[in-house]
Order: C-alpha cells, then structure tokens, then sequence
C-alpha cells in the first residue's frame, strides 16, 4: 500500500511540474509559411526546372516559358523579343550563380548570362563571338571544384567554359 501511495505520489509531482513550469509545458512552436505561387500570381509558367537564390537574395526561376525574377513581392519576366530582358528562347532548363554574381540561364537555344551591371541579357550561342557553344541546347550548368571553370552540359556534349 505504502509502494502504491508514493508512486502515485510521484506520478502527481510530475503533473504538477508540467503545469507550473512554463518552458515544459508549452514550448513555442514556429510555424513557416509555405506560399504557392504559379501563373495566378505571375510567374510565366508552372513548370519549373530549376530554381536558385543569389547573392542580393533574388530567387530566379526557369521555367517552360522563360526565366522569372522574384524579388519577395513581384516577377520580373525575362523572354524571346522582350527588350533588354529578352531570351534566346523561353524554354529555361538550367541556373547557375556565377563566381562574379550573374545568372547563367542554359535555354534550348544557347547560353543567356544576365549582366546586373548593365540589367540586361548576353545572348551566347554558336555562332557569337569571342564566346562561342558547339551546340545550344543547354541542359545543364555547373561551377567546377576550384570555381574558375564551369562546365556546361549539352544534348551534344560536355564543354569547359572559362570565364
């Protein structure tokens, strides 16, 4: 009997202890909000095929119909005949943040770098110069290990891009 009282008596402080400590008893519980955006909102399409965060904290988005710029609040869209902002072609596969803080947007028809200095798109392709692709079709991008090459995958072959 006397067993039974105290571990009832315990089991009693326990409770009591949950309910008068406030750290213990109710722990503050974050919640981050997810938001859905899609063309409702203004992004061009809502198929997406990459997504990257730069330095300045601009999320840059390619999608089927272009690359997107979302500053928080607002896209800026980037297309074919769009002014300084125009594409080489609004199909988008691929981002790369560069080392010297542009984009890099691979894209079914060649290379389209945005130059923030100037707030406008470098069209590379196959027959620009002095940079040139041996194939547009740009499929993927990425900074090499030592940060001083990257490397661009097309559907034709795999090329060494020094900047």
């Amino acid at each position: 009997m006397k067993t039974q009282f105290y571990f009832c008596f315990k089991i009693l402080l326990l409770i009591l202890a949950f309910c008068i400590n406030p750290t213990v008893s109710s722990q503050k519980i974050e919640s981050n909000q997810i938001n859905k955006f899609s063309t409702e909102q203004g992004l061009s399409s809502n198929l997406i095929y990459n997504i990257l965060q730069d330095k300045k904290g601009f999320i840059w988005i390619a999608t089927e119909e272009g690359l997107n710029k979302f500053d928080g609040k607002n896209f800026t869209h980037f297309s074919v005949n769009h002014g300084r902002y125009s594409l080489s072609h609004n199909h988008t596969q691929t981002l790369l943040l560069a080392p010297d803080g542009n984009i890099w947007a691979g894209t079914s028809d060649g290379l389209n770098i945005y130059d923030y200095k100037s707030d406008s798109i470098i069209k590379v392709r196959n027959n620009t110069s002095p940079l040139k692709l041996v194939y547009n079709d740009i499929t993927y991008l990425t900074a090499g290990t030592d940060r001083k090459k990257t490397w661009i995958g097309t559907y034709g072959t795999n090329k060494s891009f020094m900047p």
